[in-house]
């Protein structure tokens, strides 16, 4: 097996940006009903918002302690000023992986070679996607899935341990 790109979500398993977030929305939405969610996301002071953000256990320590150049995180974004925002502060946190930004109307498995690599996402949309694309989808999540192998350890994932997952093999055998 040759080298494997990880490809990192990072809405939920880096920062924690969604926290909160859609409650706003949803209060919102009953005194303005015909506020969308793309909407509301593109009229998030995300300057603000990031700083309210908590990192995800130690994600950005472990990210530091692995080798840049083979993962990537990648975030959808709803407007350049999320991603321009959510890439400053990566970048003033020390890391120094690429940074994938996802447009809100795009899938990950569009927009990075899923063949044969890893995606390490908290949404079984965005896995089943890069699992049709060829990839190895790693669910985060403290509970199992049905077919994914599941963790909620990025080091695990950057130190490809999860590999070694039981349900690795039966994925291979998936049709």
């Amino acid at each position: 097996m040759g080298k494997i790109l990880k490809y990192i979500d990072c809405n939920g398993i880096i920062i924690d940006t969604e926290k909160g977030l859609f409650d706003e929305y949803h209060k919102l939405k009953k005194t303005i009903p015909t506020l969308t969610k793309k909407d509301y996301l593109e009229r998030i002071d995300w300057d603000e918002w990031i700083k309210k953000a908590p990192i995800v256990d130690n994600a950005i320590d472990v990210l530091k302690s692995h080798e840049a150049s083979d993962t990537i995180i990648l975030t959808k974004v709803s407007s350049i000023d999320e991603g321009v925002v959510k890439i400053d502060y990566l970048r003033n946190l020390g890391v120094k992986n690429t940074i994938g930004l996802v447009p809100y109307v795009l899938r990950k498995s569009q927009i990075s070679y899923a063949k044969g690599n890893i995606l390490f996402d908290n949404s079984i949309s965005n896995l089943d996607y890069w699992y049709e694309a060829g990839g190895i989808p790693i669910y985060y999540s403290d509970k199992e899935h049905e077919f994914y192998p599941t963790t909620t350890s990025l080091d695990d994932v950057l130190s490809e341990k999860i590999l070694e997952h039981p349900k690795i093999k039966t994925l291979q055998k998936r049709p």
